[in-house]
Protein backbone atom coordinates (compact mmCIF):
# COMPACT_ATOMS: atom_id res chain seq x y z
CA UNK A 1 0.00 0.00 0.00
CA UNK A 2 1.56 3.57 -1.09
CA UNK A 3 1.40 6.77 1.01
CA UNK A 4 -2.64 7.25 -0.72
CA UNK A 5 -3.75 3.96 0.49
CA UNK A 6 -3.06 2.42 -3.22
CA UNK A 7 -2.16 -1.16 -3.73
CA UNK A 8 -0.43 -1.94 -6.66
CA UNK A 9 -0.73 -5.33 -8.86
CA UNK A 10 2.38 -7.00 -9.57
CA UNK A 11 3.53 -10.16 -11.10
CA UNK A 12 0.85 -9.76 -14.20
CA UNK A 13 3.23 -7.08 -15.58
CA UNK A 14 5.08 -9.69 -17.63
CA UNK A 15 2.75 -12.70 -18.85
CA UNK A 16 3.62 -12.00 -22.54
CA UNK A 17 6.49 -11.90 -24.50
CA UNK A 18 7.18 -10.07 -27.79
CA UNK A 19 9.15 -12.82 -30.20
CA UNK A 20 10.21 -11.61 -33.58
CA UNK A 21 7.69 -9.34 -33.52
CA UNK A 22 4.62 -11.62 -32.44
CA UNK A 23 2.83 -11.49 -28.74
CA UNK A 24 3.33 -14.80 -27.10
CA UNK A 25 2.04 -16.33 -24.37
CA UNK A 26 3.87 -18.55 -21.95
CA UNK A 27 0.99 -20.37 -20.67
CA UNK A 28 0.18 -21.13 -24.82
CA UNK A 29 3.42 -22.83 -24.92
CA UNK A 30 3.26 -24.73 -21.27
CA UNK A 31 -0.27 -25.77 -22.32
CA UNK A 32 1.58 -27.34 -25.82
CA UNK A 33 3.68 -29.05 -23.78
CA UNK A 34 2.16 -30.53 -21.19
CA UNK A 35 0.63 -32.18 -23.85
CA UNK A 36 3.75 -34.96 -23.51
CA UNK A 37 3.76 -37.33 -21.89
CA UNK A 38 6.29 -37.66 -20.07
CA UNK A 39 6.08 -34.20 -18.52
CA UNK A 40 4.78 -33.44 -15.56
CA UNK A 41 5.57 -30.09 -14.79
CA UNK A 42 6.04 -27.17 -16.62
CA UNK A 43 6.77 -23.32 -16.77
CA UNK A 44 7.90 -20.37 -19.81
CA UNK A 45 9.80 -18.06 -19.89
CA UNK A 46 11.20 -15.16 -21.91
CA UNK A 47 14.79 -14.37 -22.42
CA UNK A 48 16.51 -12.20 -24.62
CA UNK A 49 17.30 -13.32 -27.76
CA UNK A 50 19.88 -11.24 -30.02
CA UNK A 51 17.70 -12.77 -33.11
CA UNK A 52 13.92 -12.75 -32.15
CA UNK A 53 14.44 -10.00 -28.95
CA UNK A 54 12.49 -12.34 -26.82
CA UNK A 55 12.46 -16.19 -27.14
CA UNK A 56 10.83 -18.60 -24.78
CA UNK A 57 12.75 -20.83 -22.03
CA UNK A 58 10.72 -23.55 -20.93
CA UNK A 59 11.87 -25.39 -17.23
CA UNK A 60 10.18 -29.16 -17.25
CA UNK A 61 10.27 -31.73 -14.97
CA UNK A 62 9.83 -35.53 -16.17
CA UNK A 63 7.59 -38.19 -14.97
CA UNK A 64 9.46 -40.36 -12.42
CA UNK A 65 11.33 -43.04 -15.38
CA UNK A 66 11.12 -41.09 -18.28
CA UNK A 67 13.16 -41.25 -20.86
CA UNK A 68 15.18 -37.44 -20.97
CA UNK A 69 13.94 -35.75 -24.28
CA UNK A 70 16.26 -33.02 -26.12
CA UNK A 71 15.17 -29.60 -26.97
CA UNK A 72 15.37 -31.12 -30.44
CA UNK A 73 12.95 -33.46 -29.74
CA UNK A 74 10.83 -31.04 -27.86
CA UNK A 75 10.58 -28.57 -30.92
CA UNK A 76 9.57 -32.46 -33.33
CA UNK A 77 7.09 -32.85 -30.58
CA UNK A 78 5.78 -29.27 -30.58
CA UNK A 79 5.88 -28.51 -34.34
CA UNK A 80 2.34 -29.10 -35.09
CA UNK A 81 1.13 -27.19 -31.98
CA UNK A 82 2.68 -24.39 -32.19
CA UNK A 83 4.32 -21.80 -34.51
CA UNK A 84 7.94 -21.40 -34.85
CA UNK A 85 8.13 -17.59 -33.21
CA UNK A 86 6.11 -19.83 -30.17
CA UNK A 87 8.61 -22.69 -29.83
CA UNK A 88 11.32 -22.66 -26.95
CA UNK A 89 14.65 -21.53 -27.92
CA UNK A 90 15.84 -22.92 -24.57
CA UNK A 91 15.20 -25.55 -22.51
CA UNK A 92 15.86 -27.08 -19.03
CA UNK A 93 14.92 -30.19 -17.01
CA UNK A 94 14.46 -29.64 -13.44
CA UNK A 95 13.67 -32.06 -10.63
CA UNK A 96 11.21 -29.59 -8.96
CA UNK A 97 9.90 -26.36 -9.92
CA UNK A 98 9.81 -23.38 -7.89
CA UNK A 99 6.80 -22.57 -5.94
CA UNK A 100 5.93 -19.14 -3.59
CA UNK A 101 4.30 -19.07 -0.29
CA UNK A 102 1.20 -20.01 -1.61
CA UNK A 103 2.32 -22.99 -3.30
CA UNK A 104 1.82 -21.96 -7.26
CA UNK A 105 4.55 -22.13 -9.40
CA UNK A 106 7.05 -18.90 -9.12
CA UNK A 107 8.14 -18.27 -13.01
CA UNK A 108 9.88 -15.31 -11.94
CA UNK A 109 11.89 -18.14 -9.67
CA UNK A 110 13.03 -19.87 -12.45
CA UNK A 111 16.42 -18.15 -13.89
CA UNK A 112 17.54 -18.75 -10.04
CA UNK A 113 20.07 -21.16 -9.61
CA UNK A 114 19.13 -21.92 -5.99
CA UNK A 115 16.85 -24.95 -6.58
CA UNK A 116 17.94 -28.29 -7.81
CA UNK A 117 18.54 -29.04 -11.69
CA UNK A 118 17.97 -32.93 -13.20
CA UNK A 119 20.95 -34.61 -14.18
CA UNK A 120 21.75 -34.20 -17.72
CA UNK A 121 22.98 -36.84 -19.99
CA UNK A 122 23.87 -35.00 -22.74
CA UNK A 123 25.11 -31.55 -22.32
CA UNK A 124 23.23 -29.31 -25.27
CA UNK A 125 24.87 -25.25 -25.76
CA UNK A 126 21.38 -24.18 -25.49
CA UNK A 127 19.95 -26.23 -22.56
CA UNK A 128 22.57 -24.43 -20.80
CA UNK A 129 22.24 -20.96 -21.87
CA UNK A 130 22.83 -18.33 -18.79
CA UNK A 131 21.15 -15.77 -21.19
CA UNK A 132 18.20 -15.75 -19.23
Amino acid sequence: MDERGLFAILQRKKNMTTSSGFNVYPAAIENAIHEHPDVVEVAVIGVPDPYRGEAAKAFVTLRPGAVPFTLEGLKVFLADRLGKHETPAAFERRMTLPRSAVGKRCRRCCSRRSWPSAPNPKPNRRQHDDRG
